[in-house]
């Protein structure tokens, strides 16, 4: 049977391929480091210094990581002389990239994260981009492929959003590799990798290009052979152009092992052959891989030729290849494809007549094989456990039901004599109870009837306190207007129409809240649960803050955190409960209000935290009074709060201290 060249399982990572000395090591410079250093030196802006100084430390992330950790430090320091958050975030991302490299996963994310926040607070769009790319790195080294396209998808809306077509060029390539390797979905991969090269063929990014090209190659590899070639030979057009070494013989031996597959074995071992492996710059990486495709290449070449002497020669050069091939991937422990391997040096031994070694390899392949198979057997075999668990568990329900049954039966019996005296009795009392049910009824209606009443003086009573304010002003700007418009100079116009607007928005804002607090209060509205991103609903949220604003709104929360609520419920919760703390601190010229999210044995919890002036005892009791109307900015205030979190089943909790602040903190149960 002839045996197909696996090209999927043994892929290098060539995007962060370097070319090393004999001794390991690179020079300790560049030409580019040199000048960036003599900028530094002479540079009289702390700016020019730090954004030297963070060039200079990623320049030596693959030539010398003491130096890495060294000019770090020097701009981590500079930017905190400087008080600048900006570049102290950016230097995060560069002590993110030394935990990455150190195999510090957990330390790499939440630097990224931390970094993140200040990005986002700061408006600095493309480093917020690079965060998202670098945690999606991050969880791609830990295979955890959600997480990673997650983050990969952020980084590219945030690089296409901003027109920053190099950085989105990055993304394409790892983006439609991950939808194809682990997500299965293969027209999203060529999706992604066909917008990856147009857009970086046509910004002149070719190192991206050709490795979309080559990607595209080894996707197409199981669809179409033509194409897979085709990819292939653009890949490696634009490698040699760029002269880049280590991704053309990586090209190259993807395309060898296509013209196997294809067989064209002559132009397979031309294309072998054209590697310079006596060449200084020829990683020994790939050694096992072509050492492998030159022993797939022979033993493929056996099951066409039809002269004996042929064959066995045939045969000994594939095993001779593919023994070499298996003692350089033990030793390495490079790509594991050493199954292939063996099930291949059995099959060139049994060409040979050598069954005792063919029956030895082909062992060595299944137990190899088995052992791959032990953790999902193990798992199969849990199931199966379990299953069996179940299946008896409703066999011993079955069995209880069925006496309970029988039990019945008896009792009927036994029932149906009781039943003769307890006619009588009943047929006496059955009045009574009519008389007793028509008077629950009526109490039942009153007490609805009261509830209507009290809803509607609510009602009312916050259309009075929320609408009179904003309306109060439209009234008063338009009279002023009306009666003294030369009275106006044009600043004072000014500040009226910013008064008005202002006013405007927040009487809509109040309108719409209105409308869903009254949706709320009928019988049969209930709120849409589904799944909501707290990251997604904090940017949101966000968006509602009028931008005049002068304030300091911080939010920390999980990337990934999800909860199962209405999200218009919680967004206005969310709202009225910022717009309460924005009030809290408007007049303090440190202001802050910070958004939080976190999950707790079992629980989930968002709190929106002011550093006001604070409530007193009384005051926090007097919050949710049916007594008082307390309300926010542009909302319904805390009474639309409390209705929606209890709609939502969720508990509000009010800390607050004179002179501290105050905390609104919602509470629910995970789903």
């Amino acid at each position: 049977m002839k045996r197909k060249i696996f090209l999927s399982g043994i892929l290098v990572l060539a995007l962060s391929h370097t070319v090393t000395s004999s001794n390991g090591q690179q020079s300790n410079s560049s030409p580019l480091i040199d000048s960036f250093n003599t900028v530094a030196r002479t540079a009289t802006s702390d700016t020019v210094k730090v954004a030297c100084l963070q060039r200079i430390a990623f320049e030596y992330l693959l030539i010398n990581m003491d130096s890495t950790r060294r000019y770090t430090t020097a701009g981590t320091s500079l930017a905190r002389r400087m008080n600048s958050a900006r570049w102290q975030a950016r230097m995060m991302l560069m002590q993110a990239e030394i935990a990455l490299r150190d195999n510090k996963f957990d330390s790499a994310i939440s630097l990224n994260l931390e970094a993140l926040k200040t990005f986002i607070k700061t408006g600095d769009a493309r480093s917020e981009g690079k965060a998202y790319f670098n945690i999606a790195q991050v969880y791609s080294l830990l295979n955890t492929p959600q997480k990673e396209v997650f983050y990969y998808t952020k980084a590219l809306e945030i690089f296409e959003r901003e027109h920053l077509e190099q950085q989105a060029g990055s993304v394409y390539p790892n983006l439609g590799m991950r939808y194809w390797t682990v997500l299965k979905d293969t027209v999203k991969a060529l999706e992604y990798m066909n917008r990856g090269i147009d857009l970086n063929l046509r910004i002149g990014e070719k190192t991206n290009a050709a490795l979309g090209l080559r990607n595209l190659g080894i996707i197409y590899g199981d669809i179409d052979r033509y194409k897979e070639i085709t990819y292939y030979k653009r890949s490696l057009a634009l490698f040699i152009e760029n002269n880049d070494v280590v991704n053309a013989i990586d090209v190259k031996i993807n395309l060898a092992g296509a013209y196997i597959n294809t067989r064209k074995y002559g132009t397979a071992l031309e294309t072998i052959r054209s590697i310079d492996i006596s060449a200084p710059s020829f990683p020994d990486i790939f050694n096992p891989r072509i050492l492998y495709m030159l022993g797939g290449l022979f033993y493929n070449m056996t099951e066409v030729e039809t002269n004996q002497s042929e064959k066995y020669q045939m045969a000994d050069s594939a095993i001779y290849y593919l023994n070499s091939a298996l003692a350089l991937n033990d030793s390495t422990q490079v790509d594991d494809y050493t199954a292939s391997i063996l099930d291949m040096l059995s099959s060139a031994y049994e060409v040979k007549g050598d069954y005792k070694n063919a029956l030895k390899y082909y062992r060595q392949m299944k137990m190899l094989e088995d052992k791959t198979r032990n953790v999902s057997e193990a798992k199969n075999v849990s199931d199966l456990l379990k299953s069996r668990e179940d299946k008896i568990a409703k066999q011993e329900i079955a069995l209880q039901k069925r006496e309970i049954k029988a039990a019945k039966l008896q009792r009927t019996f036994l029932i149906s004599g009781i039943l003769i005296l307890i006619l009588t009795t009943a047929l006496i009392i059955r009045q009574s109870r009519f008389r007793k049910k028509a008077n629950q009824q009526l109490s039942i209606r009153n007490q609805q009837l009261d509830e209507d009443n009290r809803i509607k003086a609510r009602f009312f009573g916050i259309l009075s306190h929320d609408l009179r304010a904003p309306i109060a002003k439209l009234a008063t700007y338009l009279h002023l207007l009306k009666e003294m418009p030369s009275a106006m100079d044009e600043q004072t116009k000014k500040q009226h129409q910013q008064t008005i607007e202002n006013a405007a928005n927040n009487l809509l804002s109040v309108m719409e809240d209105l409308l869903l607090w009254s949706k709320g209060q009928m019988a049969n509205f209930k709120p849409t649960i589904k799944s909501v991103q707290v990251l997604q609903l904090f940017d949101e949220v966000r968006k509602l803050v009028p931008e005049e604003i002068n304030a300091n709104i911080v939010f920390d929360a999980p990337g990934l955190l999800k909860m199962d609520t209405d999200e218009n419920f919680l967004k206005t919760i969310m709202r009225n409960l910022t717009a309460n703390a924005l009030k809290a601190i408007s007049n303090q010229p440190d202001g802050k209000v910070e958004w939080k999210a976190w999950e707790e044995r079992g629980k989930q919890f968002l709190s929106v935290t002011d550093n006001g002036p604070g409530l007193t005892t009384e005051q926090v009791a007097n919050l949710f009074s049916e007594s008082s109307v307390t309300s926010s900015k542009g909302g319904l205030g805390l009474h639309i709060v409390r209705d929606f979190a209890q709609m939502l089943g969720q508990k509000i909790e009010v800390r607050s201290k004179v002179g501290e602040g105050t905390s609104f903190i919602l509470s629910a149960t995970t789903v």
